[in-house]
């Protein structure tokens, strides 16, 4: 069903409505692979959408999950949450969800949508459908810009074909409230006219980035890591993990900086011990002595080491423009982009930290004490509520790097606390986040530039 605008004969999804300029959507689960970041929309009106915003409504939290899969029983009483079943009490079917308690978890399977919620891994992804249409547009960015994935239909041979309610979906979410042909976007740009132009238009090369999974020979082995590119060579940024470790939230930023245009590195530090993996929902006592004791095994040394390989490796690249590098630390990894600052002078220009740890100790390698020789410019975020960075350290770092001459911007948001850059976790701050993203991809865009 379609609402008409009142005092008008025509449906508001109207064909003289058009997609956003610039957007677009992309089909089911390989569209998603090949676009992921927090601006996407998930289209799956029949039914999941539909569910999740029936749900959400009622206070509850969904948990996606792939249907089928043996595991999943195992998987809802782990988390607490009854799994949705088709024969029993809850359902994909919306009205079976009416009447869900505020706070109730509820693990949702389903063929589409669950599996596309999963794959943007920490990433915040809406879920689209007739009903929060509105709200969802005013949740996504400017209309130029955002990109949706519709779920599609399953066939029995196997196949995925466009689902009509879902094209529909897609236009009502991408867009909120509908626009009079002749109308122009936020870009002041006429839109296109047509739902097949925003697909041509999702082709953009801009969203487009390689990916893959590599090792680099080092002093100790080599260097399992994530590499994310743009589709043209253009500058690279060396992305140090926290001390979680690698996981799809890591792949996702290095992702976003690679469809900023730089070519994106991210290395398991944690190489000599292993293939360690953490799945910090189920987070306890023993999971934080192992991450700790991970973090106990390196040092100044080690790191440097590590990222010597990784710079002779963009170095030697062919799709790698050259030009300074950059360097991006969260966590624990603040003090090893602030020493690499400092040991790889000259070929290190933009360093980035989000509540970094470590950067100013008592110890003689305290990685402040090189100020000095830093030719880089530093952008450093951190929060106004962290146990894990001592009252001294922002007010020695302000003054030490002024004193050194070094550029540098140290911002403190307000009202957030330790991690707050993480999707994933109870503490993120969207805003600071954002406000983080916003001045790093600065950073770089001015930096890293080939001399001359």
């Amino acid at each position: 069903m379609t609402r008409r605008a009142p005092g008008s004969s025509k449906p508001r999804n109207s064909r003289d409505e058009p997609f956003p300029a610039g957007g677009g959507f992309r089909l089911g689960l390989q569209g998603q692979k090949s676009l992921l970041a927090a601006s996407d929309v998930i289209v799956d009106v029949l039914s999941f959408s539909t569910a999740v915003d029936v749900a959400a409504s009622r206070g509850a939290r969904i948990l996606p999950y792939p249907y089928g899969q043996a595991d999943a029983q195992g998987y809802a009483d782990n988390r607490g949450a009854p799994r949705t079943a088709g024969g029993g009490q809850l359902s994909l079917s919306p009205v079976t969800l009416q009447t869900v308690a505020d706070g109730a978890r509820i693990v949702l399977p389903s063929q589409n949508g669950s599996r596309l919620s999963r794959e943007t891994g920490a990433v915040p992804t809406p879920a689209g459908c007739l009903r929060n249409a509105a709200a969802v547009a005013r949740a996504l960015p400017p209309l130029e810009s955002s990109i949706g994935v519709v779920a599609g239909e399953l066939w029995p041979d196997g196949g995925l074909r466009p689902a009509i309610e879902d094209l529909l979906g897609a236009r009502t979410d991408r867009l909120g409230p509908r626009r009079r042909r002749g109308d122009r976007d936020r870009s002041g740009r006429e839109p296109h006219g047509s739902v097949a132009a925003g697909r041509r238009l999702c082709q953009r090369g801009r969203n487009m980035i390689r990916e893959e999974n590599i090792e680099i020979p080092c002093a100790g082995g080599a260097i399992p890591t994530f590499a994310a590119e743009p589709e043209h060579p253009g500058p690279a940024v060396i992305l140090l993990i926290d001390a979680p470790g690698i996981r799809e939230e890591l792949r996702d930023f290095a992702r976003r900086i690679a469809r900023a245009g730089c070519h994106c590195l991210l290395p398991d530090m944690f190489h000599r011990l292993g293939t360690l993996r953490f799945d910090l929902s189920r987070r306890d006592e023993r999971m934080t002595a192992v991450i700790g004791a991970a973090m106990a095994s390196l040092d100044h040394e080690r790191v440097a080491g590590d990222s010597e390989a990784l710079l002779d490796h963009l170095d030697a690249h062919p799709r790698v423009a050259p030009g300074p590098r950059g360097l991006v630390g969260y966590c624990m990894s603040g003090q090893y982009v602030l020493s690499a600052a400092c040991r790889f002078a000259d070929r290190i220009g933009a360093v980035a930290a989000f509540h970094g740890v470590g950067m100013v100790t008592g110890r003689a390698d305290s990685p402040h004490l090189g100020a000095g020789s830093i030719a880089a410019e530093l952008f450093l975020g951190f929060a106004s509520d962290d146990p894990l960075v001592p009252d001294d350290v922002i007010p020695t770092l302000g003054d030490v790097l002024s004193r050194s001459g070094v550029a540098h911007r140290i911002e403190v948001y307000p009202q957030t606390r330790h991690g707050f850059s993480f999707p994933s976790r109870d503490v993120y701050s969207r805003t600071a986040a954002e406000a983080c993203w916003e001045h790093m991809l600065d950073l770089f865009a001015r930096r890293l530039r080939e001399p001359g």
